[in-house]
């Protein structure tokens, strides 16, 4: 029954929200752990790509292997290298099999692309690391070449070859004008999606957080001089990982000296896992029973196990410690960040926390193995995550333990205790708007008095959030008519600027914009409020068919319904 399962999720049919809902609820593509499927095949193509190297590694330090372990071998017994290599091969499968799973031709364009380069690089890698930087110099110019004519077909065209292409043309050209109006401190991170709406262009589909470009994303949140420093750095760990280094064709790859035993190795990378899959949540505070959050953390981390040792077994001992990568692997690993990146030119998946971590983790491996020292920038890295945990994220973990209980509260319909919890947990986060705009809802829910206060403190903590100031123009609406009954309503010099900003801030958003009108009908504003439907039905007519933005058979009516009222 749709709309009972509608109901459940608080969704009306027929709405935008509900045509969205339904849309991904038919959708058969594998989204992973984190929800979307186009970042989630870019993290299974590195880790397919990784995993296609260690286990042909394997295989070829094994047969080698083989050869001397024949003469020797006793009835029954086993070669422990080729358990080891064979037992390689499901993790590579796995995440190759995950790739069209998704359904996301970047994804896959970027796993062919991994494959390719991997048989390319293994048959002529001693040719090109004679001159690797005059070939990635090569390489560079070519990306570049074909970078040019993409942005010279979107400038002739206003739009690229396909549907979701051009979807991304528009969101580039809406970021290049948040980069013209701050070019020096960009948007900042986290409020690209905020600031992109008063410069989203006219009939461009959803309102994005994303860019879907690291170039883009990088300079537009950034700042020139920021963007330009990350994308140093970036390319630098790229170019850093094709450095020629000293191979041998031997057996097993060497063990590298100062490395710790498997054993620690692994433990300490699952209890890792364990404790940020609890710190999270914010679990510790929250209440919650203990055994339930213990194995919500504990089987995520038990599994990275498996697949870790899994991955660390070549045949030796176990508690050896860990083998420098052999050709196969280096190879493997740089074709997978590079296919990557390149699948990042049209995503986001680099900016994903979890799946950033295993990127830049895998980049600083790549370049380690290439005979940089790792130790100095692993120190670095260290101090500066410890800085920011203490300055950034312990307000936020103490936050949301109390942003959970007015969430359990708001279930049980308990508006009291959730507008308390939702505020105590803004109060406890001074920096962050959204705990603001939650404590404002939830207040409101509750009739309590200090709604009004808490919209007013998320447009301080945010004054460029569209959102933020239609809450408030609601809120201080609803106060202006609080006790009235027939009549025209009022609609105070407040209430007015509060709407005016918000429209201000997302011009273009269809909903905004109709309900704006709505607004200005009760208000009595005839000619604005024609304009404004005016501008809703050009911005339909301007929208992709499919799109969920574009207006329903309600929503018509009330358009027609509100002409009828001013002619």
């Amino acid at each position: 029954d749709p709309a009972a399962a509608l109901a459940q999720v608080g969704m009306q049919p027929g709405t935008p929200a509900a045509i969205a809902f339904a849309y991904r609820a038919r959708d058969r593509a594998v989204l992973g752990p984190i929800g979307m499927a186009t970042p989630f095949a870019g993290l299974m193509v590195l880790l397919a790509s990784a995993a296609v190297g260690l286990a042909v590694q394997k295989i070829a330090a094994s047969r080698r292997e083989r050869r001397a372990w024949l003469p020797t071998r006793g009835q029954g017994e086993i070669h422990p290298p080729t358990l080891a290599a064979w037992l390689t091969l499901p993790l590579a499968l796995t995440a190759a099999v995950a790739i069209p799973l998704t359904e996301s031709k970047g994804g896959m364009i970027a796993g062919i692309v991994s494959l390719a380069g991997m048989a390319i690089l293994w048959r002529t890698r001693r040719a090109l690391a004679e001159h690797w930087r005059r070939n990635l110099a090569v390489l560079a110019g070519v990306v570049l070449a074909g970078a040019t004519v993409l942005v010279a077909w979107g400038v002739r065209h206003d739009s690229l070859p396909s549907r979701t292409m051009t979807y991304r043309w528009h969101y580039w050209t809406g970021a290049l004008e948040t980069l013209l109006e701050r070019p020096y401190l960009g948007t900042g991170a986290g409020n690209f999606g905020t600031l992109y709406l008063k410069h989203r262009r006219f009939g461009a589909d959803e309102e994005v957080k994303s860019p879907h470009n690291v170039v883009v994303e990088a300079l537009s949140v950034y700042g020139v001089a920021g963007g330009v420093l990350y994308l140093t750095i970036l390319f630098g760990m790229l170019a850093a990982a094709c450095r020629a280094a000293p191979e041998e064709e031997g057996a097993l790859p060497a063990r590298a000296t100062g490395s710790p035993p498997a054993g620690w190795t692994i433990a300490a990378a699952a209890t890792a896992a364990a404790l940020a899959k609890l710190l999270a949540g914010g679990i510790p505070l929250m209440g919650k029973e203990w055994t339930g959050a213990v194995a919500f953390a504990t089987l995520p981390a038990a599994l990275l196990a498996v697949t870790l040792a899994t991955a660390w077994w070549a045949g030796a001992r176990f508690r050896a410690r860990a083998a420098a990568p052999g050709p196969w692997g280096r190879v493997a690993l740089v074709c997978g960040l590079f296919a990557f990146v390149l699948d990042n030119m049209v995503c986001y998946g680099i900016w994903r926390p979890g799946i950033g971590t295993v990127f830049w983790g895998t980049a600083g491996a790549a370049v380690a193995w290439a005979g940089a020292s790792r130790w100095v920038p692993f120190a670095a890295a260290v101090a500066g995550w410890g800085a920011a945990f203490v300055v950034l994220y312990v307000p936020v973990c103490r936050r949301a333990g109390l942003a959970e209980e007015a969430v359990a509260a708001l279930n049980a319909r308990d508006y009291r205790q959730a507008a308390r919890s939702a505020a105590a947990a803004a109060r406890l986060d001074p920096l962050d708007a959204i705990a603001a705009y939650e404590a404002a809802h939830a207040c409101q829910l509750a009739r309590d008095g200090q709604a009004l206060a808490w919209a007013q403190q998320a447009v301080e903590r945010n004054p460029f959030e569209s959102g933020y100031y239609r809450t408030l123009a609601d809120l201080e609406y609803e106060r202006d008519n609080a006790g009235r009954t027939g009549g025209q309503t009022i609609a105070s010099f407040r209430v007015r600027v509060a709407w005016e900003m918000a429209v201000r801030l997302n011009p273009n958003g269809i909903r905004l914009l109709l309900d704006h009108a709505k607004f200005l009908a009760e208000a009595g504003s005839g000619d604005a409020c024609r304009q404004t439907l005016d501008r809703v039905e050009a911005l339909d007519a301007a929208l992709f068919e499919e799109s969920p933005d574009r207006l329903t058979t309600q929503d018509r009516r009330d358009i027609e319904a509100m002409r009828l009222r001013y002619p």
